[in-house]
């Protein structure tokens, strides 16, 4: 069993829509993708960064085995702490494979998609599924603050 961790809280922004907006910056590897003031196309940067494909049937970027293997950690900026998606983190299931691909190729899929929003919709970069598989989160509606936390799911390699 872990031990109990301690949760670091962020004020959300007000957005347009009921987001939780909260100040962060993206990089890969040691690469800034999305800074905290602006964005700067992150997604494309991402792909660009990790030699993915775009595949048009599913609307996921693509990997080949070898790019997989170079692959780096996704590492998320919020506040004073730093959240970090491993590779592994960074991809669909491969067991899972066979709900969005027949084809029966060795292809790895990428979960990091492209929102398809302006640049001013205010949702640059959304911490979804497989953030919130890997960290703990605490919604403080009262006090308008999210919370995170490590757990014990987040280093594991479970693909």
């Amino acid at each position: 069993m872990a031990s109990a961790c301690r949760i670091h809280y962020y004020h959300r922004h007000a957005t347009l829509i009921d987001l939780w907006a909260i100040d962060q910056s993206v990089a890969y590897g040691n690469m800034e993708i999305l800074g905290v003031t602006g964005w700067y196309h992150a997604y494309e940067k991402y792909k660009a960064a990790t030699g993915a494909d775009y595949e048009q049937r599913t609307g996921l970027l693509t990997l080949t085995p070898e790019k997989y293997r170079a692959l780096q950690p996704l590492h998320f900026h919020i506040g004073e702490q730093t959240y970090t998606l491993s590779p592994n983190a960074q991809i669909w299931p491969r067991h899972h494979n066979d709900q969005i691909d027949e084809s029966g190729e060795d292809v790895i899929y990428l979960v990091i998609v492209d929102r398809n929003k302006p640049t001013d919709s205010g949702d640059h970069f959304v911490l979804g599924y497989v953030f919130l598989q890997r960290f703990y989160s605490v919604y403080d509606v009262t006090n308008s603050r999210v919370g995170f936390a490590t757990t014990m799911w987040t280093d594991v390699d479970i693909n």
